[in-house]
């Protein structure tokens, strides 16, 4: 009997292995369009790398979940070819459409912007005669390349499956090693492989940093962390700033610089500096430059230092984090000459303040010694007072920018156990928080807190009289804050503590500037953190570039006042103005709330100018093409 000829066996159906591979690479060239216009190769080689496994990983599954009910509804295989190439073409439009968006706002499609798009009237987004064809010529050619995707992988043979099928498994390897590299240069704070990870839509890459900081491994912490020349999307400031030196006397000597002293309370509320909670803090207040209406730029620890130190809201935190680039204002005090100190209570590297705001300070201290929050303080500020009396003896000394930072109010635990000794009568010593709920009555809590705060107080005044001891008071600029509020139920909407709504609760702060030359008086306009660089830099380091280069906000002593504000969250951000509050949630949700945080409808800010205007900002710090 002669042999038969073996023929390669065709499915009607598409195969689930060629569609998604070859979808993979077509979604892999239209995402080519994410990196820098002049990428570094590393970062190119991670791109692809990641992008091509993520991307198939994706088919993978969804053409998978189609397959699967195609076969449970018994749809016809021409049917089912043309659903996936219909699905594979919009997946290819909205790559194409994110690409776009992305170029022009260094954020990905979301449903904010989506929201903005279809009910803003074309005040977002508007595209003229000629950019519609372009879109329009653009998605049918999606389309054309998904259908023909989608035809290749029903007529492929058993051969070309299972070379497919190989690739396959050479892209996922691919995936696994780059996320590895990702887990090294994650922790070893490198970006030349994974510079481009923000620009893959819904990639997050596998980190261990937890994990390998539990098994000792520390190496983060041991390495100098500055940015990699030619990666950073940031481009922070505008331009180089510009600042003279010092001036000239007239018999030739350089005029001496002020110090500049910056206390940070965590966790202070505006409304708790009074002569019965802080009598210290309201006795500096009343002989100097109080701020009554002055917010932070976030509702937590990071945004609220951030905005306080950058002038740029906090939605620029990750690029900053990821390119290690440090504020303007610490560059430009540190180019002037000066020596800059961190005396923080809560440590360095969570939130990683070592890595963003004090990324390229030498010899930076990162951490307190002690067991509570009240020891940690105690230590920060004895090391504050032995490097500054050290410094004091030398005559040539540099000048001083010091930032402490007391943290026990933050835990709101007494360090003194005896509530007879504290003003406020409550039953507790430390938070209770398992009892709260929304009918909690406030007292004891809220009583707690003025109790820390004055404690946390005595700790300020026993700065302020050292500087005055050490004859350094009468010559520093001196900024007492906080980084943002805490909340006890003044909404009567269960919310205690802070990071979870942006009322003036959560955001309102204390801010006292003593400032040689200027008389004492209480300024109402309403202020916020993003103001403070570019008083500094303005005003003192008289630098004489435009404020938008390195700040979203004005000189405290300008006058100025915005009609609304940004502020950010872990999850969300906020454009607060007087009469409402705009959130973009996690998922780019827009929705609206009242200053006591009541709902909104929709419809009540739809073309609201203070959206399009802080969108504008949110992007203007970021390298565009």
């Amino acid at each position: 009997m002669p042999e038969r000829k073996k023929h390669a066996t065709v499915s009607q159906r598409p195969s689930l292995s060629v569609v998604s591979g070859l979808s993979a690479l077509a979604a892999l060239l239209i995402s080519l369009r994410y990196p820098e216009s002049d990428p570094a190769l590393p970062g190119i080689c991670g791109f692809i790398m990641a992008a091509l496994g993520h991307f198939l990983i994706f088919y993978l599954l969804t053409i998978f979940l189609i397959k699967t009910a195609v076969r449970l509804c018994r749809i016809p295989p021409k049917t089912e070819t043309a659903g996936i190439a219909v699905f594979i073409g919009l997946s290819f439009v909205f790559i194409l459409a994110d690409t776009f968006v992305y170029q022009q706002y260094h954020f990905h499609i979301n449903l904010a912007m989506m929201d903005l798009f279809f009910n803003s009237r074309g005040e977002v987004i508007s595209f003229g005669t000629g950019d519609t064809i372009a879109i329009v010529i653009m998605s049918l050619l999606c389309f054309t390349v998904a259908a023909l995707i989608a035809i290749c992988g029903t007529g492929a043979g058993s051969i070309a499956v299972r070379t497919c099928r190989k690739g396959l498994v050479l892209i996922i390897l691919m995936f696994i090693v780059f996320n590895g590299i990702n887990i090294y240069e994650n922790a070893s704070a490198r970006k030349y492989y994974t510079v481009y990870n923000s620009a893959i839509p819904g990639f997050y890459p596998l980190t261990m940093n937890r994990l390998l900081n539990r098994m000792g491994i520390n190496a983060v912490r041991e390495k100098s962390y500055h940015a990699e020349s030619g990666t950073s999307s940031l481009r922070y400031p505008l331009n180089p700033l510009n600042c003279p030196g010092p001036e000239t006397r007239e018999d030739g000597t350089m005029a001496p610089r002020p110090d500049i002293f910056v206390i940070m309370i965590d966790t202070l509320r505006a409304d708790t500096v009074s002569p019965e909670i802080t009598p210290g803090i309201w006795n500096f207040a009343r002989e100097n430059i109080r701020f009554n209406n002055h917010f932070s730029g976030g509702n937590n620890t990071r945004i609220g230092v951030f905005s306080f130190f950058y002038g740029i809201p906090g939605s620029y935190w990750n690029e900053a984090l990821q390119q290690q680039t440090p504020p303007a204002l610490l560059t430009a005090y540190l180019n002037a000459g000066y020596r800059i100190q961190a005396y923080t209570s809560a440590n360095l590297y969570n939130p990683e303040f070592y890595r963003t705001v004090f990324a390229k300070i030498p010899d930076l201290r990162t951490e307190s010694k002690g067991r509570t929050s009240y020891e940690r303080d105690a230590n920060a500020v004895n090391d504050f007072m032995n490097d500054i009396s050290r410094d004091a003896r030398n005559h040539n000394r540099a000048p001083s920018f010091s930032f402490i930072f007391l943290d026990q109010l933050h835990s709101i635990t007494l360090e003194n156990k005896n509530l007879r000794d504290h003003p406020f009568p409550t039953s507790w010593i430390e938070p209770n928080y398992t009892s709260l709920s929304r009918s909690t009555n406030p007292e004891n809590f809220f009583n707690l807190y003025k109790n820390v705060a004055r404690e946390v107080d005595t700790r300020v005044s026993e700065i302020l009289d050292f500087l005055k001891n050490n004859r350094l008071y009468d010559d520093a600029i001196i900024i007492i804050t906080s980084d943002h509020g805490n909340e006890f139920n003044d909404t009567g909407l269960n919310f205690w503590g802070h990071n979870s709504n942006f009322t003036e609760y959560q955001l309102k702060v204390p801010l006292i500037i003593k400032w040689p030359g200027k008389q004492p008086r209480v300024i109402s306009n309403l202020t916020t953190h993003y103001d403070i660089s570019a008083t500094l830099l303005q005003e003192e380091l008289k630098c004489s570039n435009a404020v938008s280069d390195y700040s979203v906000g004005n000189s405290l002593f300008s006058g100025n006042s915005p009609e609304w504000f940004i502020a950010g969250s872990y999850s969300e951000n906020a454009i607060v103005s007087r009469d409402q509050i705009a959130l973009i949630n996690s998922i780019g949700k827009l929705s609206f709330k009242t200053p006591e945080w009541k709902n909104l409808p929709d419809s009540h800010a739809r073309n609201n100018d203070h959206i399009i205007q802080a969108i504008n900002i949110m992007t203007r710090y970021f390298r565009h093409r």
